[in-house]
């Protein structure tokens, strides 16, 4: 058997197995044995530890009939990673998110020179070129550290302050910690001026209260590396209420706007007051209300059930439930899920939404406008949905739509209805006699119109390469009757008696 090679790198080759065993089990026993030594920090110990056998592995001498050696840059990389993991522990004032994110293709520049002192220090023991791997390495450092960058300058940018996106949630390295507080206000009496919450991020419920005062209490969530910055944060972040002319102001965490904190308002006052409130990202709960309300959030959910004044909402990025309005409605925006329910005045909503929209008991009425959709009802004491690419709408008064792509379904309306659509099905059903005219248009779809049995109109019907079934007769040719105007292309036109069959007629 030969004999094992006593160079100094194959000694050390031999010795680096155990001392790996007894770094892992050390760095383990720490963790267990000391709640202030997290698996990050265990894990930059692992990466330095490595990074330094790593180094002396590649310095030492071997003979020449030996395999080259690797190139150091990959331990300098693990000691680098792991240092910069233990120095963001150690000293949390140092800006290295910033460094990173602006610097990081010093890295590259670093392994390149490296490269050119191996090659110059030993060029026969130097391997020619970047090796599958090695370019492999080069596109992760890329797209990593990209990235990165790009995380970062969102993190910090307008763009993240609209969608509500905070980067520091995700950050592994930092903790959650929970804080508490309270404030109040005496009001004066008779106190009438508008009460504005502003908050960057967190829920807001709203409470109403006896006359005379105001109380705020929050809870806090501060992610930081330490609980001793999180104390720091939160003593910056304190909730204040303050009089500004004839309205007062309430800030959840004061004038702090960190990405790193969210706030919790719970506020409790006199429910005459009219109430603003104003956040960035968070959930927006207000029930039984007297006065008006006007609710903005970004990113998060309006809930307002019972108010006795106008409500005006504004979202981009969430949902709405208002039910017992007793004044108009006014929505604005966009964002997922609106459920309005039993508005005694007008209902007004504007902008683009991706998810369900659903009415009912909208004494006042409905407008709704987005790019898709053009919708006016006059009232609507039965409901509306508008979900899955179909607009089912039962018991409206005086309809005007206008849409396209989507599937509509109107049942037992009043008074004359409008609609344009194109590339769906419209149909149309009433059991009340016809007293208003109907006039609807398609584009490569159906229309079937279900009127009462007997009624009497004048019907103009044109179908493209399609066919037109009439099953009234000559009662659709009634002089002076309602005038029901059906066109479409490429589509069928059916005109029938509810609960009949239908039968062509001239």
């Amino acid at each position: 058997m030969a004999a094992a090679c006593q160079c100094a790198a194959c000694r050390f080759r031999r010795v680096a197995g155990p001392l790996v065993l007894i770094a892992i089990g050390g760095l383990l026993l720490a963790h267990m044995s000391n709640s202030g030594f997290r698996g990050a920090d265990m894990v930059a110990g692992f990466l330095v530890f490595i990074g330094v056998l790593g180094v002396i592995a590649r310095l030492l001498p071997r003979p020449a009939d030996h395999p080259l050696a690797a190139s150091i840059f990959f331990p300098v990389l693990a000691i680098a990673v792991g240092g910069l993991i233990l120095a963001r522990h150690a000293l949390p004032a140092l800006p290295l998110g910033v460094w990173i994110a602006n610097y990081w293709p010093v890295l590259l520049i670093l392994w390149g020179l490296i490269r050119l002192l191996e090659h110059f220090a030993r060029p026969a023991r130097t391997r020619a070129g970047l090796s599958g791997g090695e370019i492999f390495l080069v596109i992760v450092i890329v797209v990593c550290g990209l990235g990165f960058s790009g995380a970062y300058h969102f993190q910090h940018s307008r763009m993240a302050t609209y969608w509500g996106v905070n980067m520091d949630n995700w950050n592994p390295f930092l903790d959650s910690y929970d804080f508490s507080a309270s404030t109040r206000a005496t009001l004066p009496p008779g106190a009438r001026g508008e009460v504005i919450v502003r908050g960057y991020r967190g829920d807001v419920t709203v409470v109403a209260g006896a006359a005379g005062e105001m109380a705020a209490s929050v809870n806090d969530r501060v992610h930081a590396e330490s609980q001793g910055a999180a104390q720091n944060l939160f003593q910056n972040a304190q909730p204040l209420i303050r009089q500004e002319g004839g309205q007062w102001i309430v800030m959840p965490a004061g004038d702090n706007s960190g990405h790193a904190l969210s706030a919790d308002l719970r506020i409790t006052l006199p429910a005459t007051l009219p109430l603003t409130v104003q956040i960035q990202s968070g959930d927006i709960t207000v029930p039984q209300w007297q006065a008006g309300l006007d609710l903005h959030t970004v990113h998060g959910a309006v809930t307002a059930a019972g108010a006795g004044g106008n409500v005006q909402v504004a979202v981009a990025h969430g949902s709405v439930h208002l039910d017992q309005v007793h004044g108009n409605v006014i929505i604005s925006g966009g964002g997922d899920d609106i459920a309005i329910s039993n508005v005694t005045g007008q209902t007004r909503l504007d902008g683009e939404y991706v998810g369900s929209l659903r009415f009912r008991n909208l004494a006042g009425g409905l407008s709704f406008h987005s790019n898709r959709t053009s919708l006016d009802v006059a009232a609507l004491p039965g409901s509306l949905t508008y979900d899955l690419g179909e607009i089912t709408l039962d018991g409206a008064s005086q309809v005007q739509l206008q849409t396209r792509n989507v599937a509509v379904d109107i049942r037992g309306f009043r008074g004359p209805l409008q609609v344009d659509n194109r590339n769906e099905s419209v149909r149309v059903a009433t059991d009340a006699p016809l007293t208003a005219p109907i006039r609807i248009s398609d584009r490569n779809a159906d229309i079937r119109l279900t009127l009462a049995s007997g009624s009497r109109f004048q019907l103009t019907a044109s179908a493209d390469n399609g066919d037109v079934v009439n099953g009234f007769g000559d009662l659709a040719h009634s002089p002076g009757a309602p005038e029901v105007s059906l066109r479409t292309t490429s589509g069928t036109i059916s005109v029938r008696p509810a609960d009949a069959t239908d039968t062509p007629h001239p």
